[in-house]
């Protein structure tokens, strides 16, 4: 620290006596931004360093298996690397049949219609972008990922071929479907047999990770609380979901399994660990509010006897969820559940005691006490009164739910991607026929690999994605430099292929802000150096590496500028959707019901992970406003939560006028945004402004402020015969809106960048 300090000190003295221009300025804040960036996402995670040595050994095993069967052509070890990072399950015998079969028929046609429309110039582009729009829509529309894409890419290539050899391009074709063949079946081979992967492992593992971590962020926030200081750090609140990392693994689980007993179990671990994760936010929003520290210290020997119970009761789930969710004797986990029971009984007994000592005090730490120990009671009572993975009351949002697409029904926005990928892949064609360069089919390959839908996913992503490009073709050079002059084994050659592609799978398993750079260097560099094989043609893979290059580029230009799909476009219904939700926990609690609430509050937290993957061109603005609206449900589910939970008792008149205009007020400002957000096309920035600015702090904090009073001075009092509970959860109530008003105002000066932002 006092280096950090020093350093700064010295920096600060620099700038003063010679100033930065700006745009230096702008380069070092970038800089620092991409070293922060990279050293977050390339830490160790449990699991990624295996998952990465499994994914390069298989993708080298195939290409060294392809090279020593003297098959041409790289299409095949492509599938193999595009199946280890993009399926959805593991590669199955019946499915690997399948897809062979789906190749060759396929492939047989394409050689027929190769060879009737190769004279027909004018017949043969029109029907190579039908046939990409078709089959492109018709593999999304059936969910249909990871090798099966490439379905499209050897029925393209095909015409590819035919243009430069129309007499003997069948054999070119033979070689494609021996490569594929071969992909498949190495595939199989280690997801049944040799090195199998199955998802539920890799959920079970990240779960306990989770249930690990969250652990140590309780253990963090209750120091911070009960510190007589407040000198602790509180951690940093959590911006994003664990959903979207256990929703796919979810999914292929379920598909590997099929066993809906097993599929329920996990699916109540997940939701379970999320549930867990919000009820923490909550308490992490609690503790950092600054109110007075007098009433908490009293209560301190008490709060920490919950958080140790709490804590081994979530240390035990861990323990649980790593050793496979298995069903064993429950006496040890009823005895830590005894004790959590017992010390948030001695919690709210000396609580209750301690509030009727205090004739009046300060309504706002009284509040903040109340709500922190409730929301532990929550987590206690209500997430930790069974294993891990107790399917009885299992809530998910029937949305979240695998759907099955099926033919009815004609999607237009798959069908406008369709269109585009189409246009995309046929002006690569052009270009690569006009080249008269047989290596620049990979054009069309990058085309089909490499479409994304939104202005900012085309735009950044096609960034990193050249980037993966660039960096795949230089390390080819690298190998072919260093490995094909020297060494002519086997053995040399799968190494090399594993260690380039290590690297590439271990980047590729970061998070979308740096995964397809490695996802596009292992592509790179397998098409680049694997249809070479171990030898010093330098010629033939710079003609690849740039045909990657301009089969990018015409994707980023055709995505940009042809009927360009804004983010802001897309933003608007999913938050439309949250603002939805928020509304319905305003409804009166005889309308709503336990489960509903959990169900409207996941569905939020999906609508959130959606509006954030759609969020790439400035992301900190919507990431904030995101991250803002998100602990905004939380807050208005726990009222609600507890408004059922709990008898409602006739509030004094003062205390009920208070609360009602707290409720109109959030009300009619979420139906504001909610008005604004639905506009065609895209919510306008200017009607924004219009509605923050009619809407002040004072609309919440003026009732809040009359309820902290009331209770200051003679409220606590009137309900001092209220059931402990009862009075708790009114108290807790008070704090949540005391947090809305904060929420609400930080909400609105963010709300105003997303449309700019999505732009």
């Amino acid at each position: 620290m006092e280096q950090t300090a020093a350093r700064n000190n010295l920096l600060s003295a620099l700038r003063s006596r010679w100033p930065v221009s700006e745009a230096l300025r702008r380069f070092y804040a970038g800089a620092a931004w991409l070293q922060q960036l990279v050293t977050e996402e390339l830490k160790p995670r449990p699991g990624r360093i295996r998952a990465a040595v499994r994914m390069a050994f298989i993708a080298a095993v195939g290409a060294a298996l392809t090279a020593a069967l003297h098959i041409d052509g790289s299409l095949g070890p492509v599938t193999l690397w595009v199946a280890l990072y993009a399926s959805g399950s593991m590669m199955t015998p019946s499915e690997g049949l399948i897809m062979i079969v789906v190749y060759a028929v396929t492939l047989i046609a394409s050689v027929i219609l190769a060879g009737i429309l190769v004279d027909a110039p004018w017949m043969l582009l029109p029907f190579f972008a039908l046939a990409t729009i078709l089959m492109t829509y018709v593999l999304n529309k059936q969910g249909l990922v990871g090798a099966w894409f490439n379905v499209v890419v050897g029925f393209l290539d095909t015409f590819y071929l035919c243009v430069f050899d129309p007499q003997n391009f069948g054999w070119s074709v033979a070689y494609t479907f021996s490569g594929i063949a071969v992909a498949i079946g190495v595939l199989i081979a280690f997801d049944m047999v040799l090195w199998p992967d199955p998802a539920e492992r890799k959920l079970l593992r990240s779960l306990a990770d989770t249930l690990d971590r969250l652990r140590e962020r309780l253990a963090a926030i209750g120091r911070a609380y009960v510190d007589p200081l407040g000198a602790t750090v509180l951690p940093q609140p959590a911006v994003l979901s664990i959903l979207p990392v256990h929703l796919p693994l979810l999914e292929r689980a379920r598909r590997e399994l099929k066993n809906p007993q097993r599929e329920t179990i996990l699916l109540a671990a997940v939701t379970t660990t999320e549930r867990l994760q919000i009820e923490l936010e909550r308490l992490l929003a609690i503790a950092g509010d600054k109110v007075s520290r007098d009433v908490r210290m009293q209560l301190r020997p008490e709060i920490e006897a919950v958080l140790h119970a709490i804590a081994a009761a979530l240390r035990e789930q861990a323990h649980q969820a790593a050793t496979g969710l298995k069903i064993v004797d429950d006496s040890a986990y009823e005895e830590r559940f005894t004790a959590i029971h017992a010390s948030l009984d001695a919690l709210q007994t000396r609580t209750s005691l301690l509030l009727n000592q205090l004739p009046t005090t300060d309504a706002a730490a009284v509040a903040n006490v109340v709500a922190f120990n409730q929301s532990l009671g929550k987590i206690g009572d209500r997430l930790l009164n069974h294993r891990i993975g107790y399917v009885y009351g299992v809530v998910f949002p029937k949305t979240a739910s695998a759907a099955t697409t099926g033919f009815g029904g004609v999607d237009p926005a798959q069908m406008r991607y369709s269109a585009k990928l189409g246009l995309a892949a046929t002006l690569a064609f052009v270009v690569a026929i006009a080249s008269h360069r047989s290596e620049l089919g990979v054009i069309v390959w990058t085309t089909m690999i490499a479409g994304l839908r939104t202005y900012g996913a085309t735009l950044r992503k096609m960034i990193l994605r050249i980037a993966g490009g660039v960096i795949g073709g230089l390390q080819a050079l690298l190998i072919m430099i260093i490995v094909s002059p020297n060494f002519e084994s086997a053995a040399s050659y799968l190494l090399a292929f594993f260690v380039v592609l290590f690297v590439a799978a271990y980047v590729g398993l970061s998070s979308g802000r740096l995964a397809y750079v490695g996802q596009q260097a292992g592509v790179s560099f397998v098409v680049a150096y694997t249809a070479l094989s171990p030898n010093a043609d330098f010629y033939t893979p710079l003609w690849r590496v740039w045909g990657i290059f301009l089969g990018l580029v015409i994707v980023m230009l055709v995505f940009l500028f042809v009927a360009p799909e804004y983010a802001g476009m897309a933003l608007a219904p999913r938050v439309a959707r949250i603002l939805r939700a928020a509304l319905e926990l305003l409804r009166p609690a005889s309308a709503l019901s336990e489960r509903r609430v959990q169900e409207v509050e996941m569905e939020a937290t999906l609508q959130l992970t959606e509006l954030l993957r759609i969020a790439e061109v400035n992301p900190d603005a919507i990431v904030e406003a995101a991250g803002t609206l998100r602990r905004i449900v939380h807050r208005l589910s726990g009222i609600a939560s507890a408004r059922l939970g709990v008898p409602q008792l006739p509030l004094p008149a003062e205390l009920q006028t208070a609360r009602d205009a707290g409720d109109t007020a959030l009300r009619h400002h979420l139906q504001s945004w909610l008005e604004v957000v639905e506009q065609e096309p895209a919510p306008d920035r200017r009607r924004i402004i219009e509605v923050t600015e009619r809407f002040t702090p004072d609309d919440l904090a003026v009732p809040l402020k009359r309820l902290n009073e009331h209770l200051s001075t003679s409220g606590l009092r009137e309900l001092a015969s209220w059931p402990a509970t009862v009075r708790s959860a009114l108290l807790s109530e008070i704090e949540s809106y005391r947090r809305l008003v904060v929420l609400m105002t930080e909400f609105n000066q963010q709300f105003v960048e997303i449309p700019a932002a999505a732009r």
